[in-house]
């Protein structure tokens, strides 16, 4: 890790625990190793609606990489059902988003706000009212195909087999041509910004995804 991103982790983790003070910096070798402390829940108003105790993991190749979340203070089920695991690391992202975003860097403030945040409030919400009708995200081979579904912003399994297509074989319309999804749009304007995103994944992964797609 070279000065400049020294630099830059440093100042990140001081903006997240400026913004939660009840969190704290845990410092291994000159450099923060993990973020710890009560995560308070704070509604769009500002004002406190739970709190758990928590630490999260910064990994050595930050920005890098994907922050660990733990949950510690055993409130919340050790199970799937809940997005936990037995030993209390939270599923905060889907294992493909989580290779997209390690390629591309996510700052801290921004996995506590995108990630943290969203994750608690779940809890919150399932504390609550239960999780029988609680919108959640899956798990497995159901929870890849969602996530592939959402990224093509379709139902449409053969549009998907499409994009995973080109993505795995490197094969595609040209840019100026008619887009393959049938918009009648050309490529660049249609689903080339979405393939080129999804091209960040290995296309070995992306070929072995792609059988979850075969048509039947």
């Amino acid at each position: 890790m070279n000065s400049r991103i020294k630099a830059q982790l440093i100042a990140d983790a001081g903006s997240v625990v400026a913004r939660h003070p009840s969190l704290a910096i845990e410092w291994k070798d000159g450099l923060p190793h993990k973020i710890a402390g009560k995560y308070i829940v704070m509604d769009s108003a500002g004002q406190p609606q739970g709190d758990y105790d928590i630490e999260v993991r910064i990994p050595s190749a930050y920005p890098n990489g994907f922050p660990v979340l733990k949950e510690t203070s055993i409130k919340i089920p050790r199970d799937p059902d809940y997005h936990m695991s037995v030993g209390g690391t939270a599923c905060v992202e889907n294992p493909r988003g989580i290779m997209l975003l390690e390629r591309q860097g996510i700052i801290l403030v921004d996995y506590f706000n995108r990630f943290v945040h969203r994750y608690f409030c779940w809890q919150l919400v399932a504390e609550i009212d239960g999780i029988a009708e609680l919108p959640g995200w899956a798990h497995g081979q159901t929870g890849i195909k969602q996530f592939y579904r959402e990224c093509c912003g379709t139902d449409d399994e053969n549009q998907v087999r499409q994009v995973l297509a080109i993505i795995a074989y490197r094969r595609g319309p040209q840019r100026n041509h008619p887009c393959f999804c049938g918009s009648g749009r050309k490529y660049k304007q249609c689903h080339l910004a979405m393939v080129q995103r999804l091209d960040k994944l290995d296309a070995s992964v992306v070929a072995s995804d792609l059988r979850l797609f075969s048509a039947e």
